[in-house]
């Protein structure tokens, strides 16, 4: 009996350890939902109950971590302000029991503007109370607690009787200058705020900051989108902007109807597969240089679009799109084509004249002898003369180039040809006392024979004879002007270009978009007295671009000026005809 009693003695003493045990290993599991039953007033017992209270307080905090988790998904998951609002005040009441939960944002004179309310059985006649919190909260930018009715007078005075609130809680949504908005709680009856909830409910108020900088940025950026898209569909030029991948991320609607695509259906495809023009395509996908100049594409049906291609870089030069601006100028290339032929045509018609004038000014002195004045008034006859004459040859050259007559094409070494012209204008340098050299030398591991390209040995020639001789023209006694080339490869397609650098006045930039033009010269270069008719420029356009090249140039006032002519070398490339190009920019 007495060893029975002993056994039936240790089970009892050991159950509640054993229930004891089984529970911390469910608390050490996770397992919080089922209670610790461990009763007695012996140790035993009393540690029963303060692990029953951990029990208790970890279920708590995961619950209250879960509910922020989902309330932060929640929050994340909307950009709409009034959503947003509701789901963190939703999780206010889920976590505390409160009666009414608020969130009211706050102007810059620090008086709500804007509630958006869950709950609401003792929300009539809080007014006060509400305007009490903001007003103390704002200018303390810290947390309030009022547990009872009497410190919820307080701050709100009498008059916060006529309504229910009797205990509140609020928070601050801070940024570092300024209180955005309140967040706020309260109770129908007196309230104990644990500070576990108290510090829920700072969790839940950082998630309010969050939403309400996501949600002022995302109103910020869709007003400029909105702006942006305005502006782009009320502009007459075509712009396109495609992204890394060559994909379109914007069309227009002015890109609609010039080139009869859908906004709808092309947006999101690579711009070779949506129907475009090769020319377009060609000109948004070519490889990206910051020295590309803009270009005209002749399109089908005699249409002409002046276009501008501009590369999207990160901060560290990664290519991120690009963006394209289309002008059609149709129109100015016809008023162009027109006011050339009818140029053509009184430069024809003036040779003859000016034959007689010529002809007739040198043999005056046969018919008498002249004195000193009247010779004087011949010789400046003469000069003017020459000068008119040198204008209508200029013009004629220019006629038959775009006209595409009498060009003959051929292999020319661009080595050979950058030295013709140098050689040909260094007495006229060493006379201006400027420096004219090559730079770097045209030898054959950088130029020499592998500069071949097909086109017109003459016209090619004239080219950098025209540039050497501006340069020289606006370089100041002193100074420098060099002739280079280069050779490069781009997209399997290799190109040579040519430089032809001054230390003269330079060029203003609103000046340089109209530097080819006809007729068109520098208000500097007027103010340096050098002559000219403002031909030669134009005439080198035409060439160039005959050719299948570019030229452009890169100038800052006082610091001297750059020309590049970059042609295809030859590789079975043969001369543009009149159709494809018409070399001009529009006035």
């Amino acid at each position: 009996m007495l060893v029975i009693a002993a056994v039936l003695l240790v089970a009892r003493m050991t159950e509640p350890l054993k229930r004891l045990a089984d529970g911390a290993e469910r608390i050490a599991t996770g397992t919080l939902s089922e209670p610790i039953k461990v009763g007695g007033a012996d140790e035993v017992g009393r540690l029963g109950l303060t692990f029953e209270d951990m029990r208790a307080r970890l279920q708590g905090r995961m619950s209250d971590l879960s509910l922020l988790l989902e309330v932060s998904q929640a929050v994340s998951s909307t950009l709409d302000l009034a959503t947003g609002l509701s789901f963190v005040l939703e999780g206010a009441l889920r976590a505390t029991g409160a009666d009414v939960a608020r969130a009211v944002l706050v102007g810059d004179g620090g008086l709500g503007r804007r509630a958006v309310s869950r709950g609401g059985c003792c929300i009539d006649g809080a007014g006060p109370v509400e305007r009490a919190l903001i007003r103390e909260v704002v200018e303390s930018r810290r947390p309030l607690v009022l547990p009872d009715l009497r410190s919820v007078k307080a701050i709100a005075g009498s008059k916060s009787t006529q309504g229910t609130i009797e205990a509140a809680v609020a928070m601050p949504v801070c940024t570092q200058d300024r209180v955005l908005a309140v967040i706020w709680i309260g109770y129908a009856s007196a309230h104990s705020f644990e500070k576990s909830k108290l510090d829920f409910l700072a969790m839940l108020t950082s998630q309010v900051a969050v939403l309400v900088e996501n949600a002022r940025l995302f109103q910020a950026v869709e007003g400029e989108r909105t702006r942006l898209a305005a502006i782009l569909e009320s502009v007459s030029d075509v712009v396109l902007v495609t992204d890394r991948q060559g994909q379109l991320l914007l069309v227009n609607s002015a890109a609609e109807r010039e080139l009869g695509i859908q906004a709808e259906e092309v947006l999101g495809r690579p711009i070779e597969e949506v129907g475009l023009p090769a020319e377009v395509v060609g000109a948004v996908a070519e490889p990206s240089s910051t020295e590309s100049p803009p270009k005209e594409l002749f399109l089908p049906k005699g249409r002409v679009l002046y276009a501008d291609v501009s590369v999207i870089e990160t901060a560290s030069g990664d290519e991120l799109g690009r963006v394209a601006v289309m002008r059609d100028i149709t129109r100015f290339k016809e008023l162009d084509e027109m006011k050339s032929e009818f140029l053509a045509t009184v430069s024809h018609d003036l040779r003859a004249p000016l034959t007689f004038m010529r002809g007739y000014t040198q043999r005056l002195d046969v018919v008498g002898e002249l004195n000193e004045k009247q010779q004087s008034y011949v010789k400046n006859i003469l000069q003017g003369v020459e000068r008119i004459d040198n204008l209508v040859l200029d013009l004629l050259d220019l006629s038959r180039i775009e006209a595409g007559l009498g060009m003959q094409e051929s292999p020319c070494n661009l080595g050979v040809l950058v030295a013709e012209a140098v050689s040909s204008l260094r007495p006229r340098a060493t006379e201006k006392g400027v420096s004219l050299q090559i730079h770097p030398p045209l030898e054959a591991s950088n130029g020499g024979n592998e500069a071949l390209v097909s086109g017109d040995r003459t016209l090619l020639r004239q080219v950098f004879i025209n540039l050497l001789d501006n340069a020289i023209k606006y370089t100041p006694q002193g100074g420098k002007v060099a002739a280079g080339l280069s050779i490069e490869g781009e997209n399997g397609q290799s190109r040579a270009t040519v430089r032809v650098a001054d230390t003269g006045i330079g060029i203003a930039p609103d000046e340089q978009v109209r530097l080819f033009e006809k007729f068109y010269r520098t208000k500097r270069g007027n103010r340096s007295g050098a002559a000219g008719t403002g031909l030669g420029l134009a005439i080198v356009k035409s060439v160039v671009e005959r050719h299948q090249g570019k030229v452009w140039v890169e100038s800052k006032p006082d610091k001297g000026s750059a020309f590049y002519v970059t042609l295809p070398l030859a590789n079975g490339v043969s001369l543009s005809t009149k159709s494809r190009r018409k070399a001009a920019v529009p006035a």
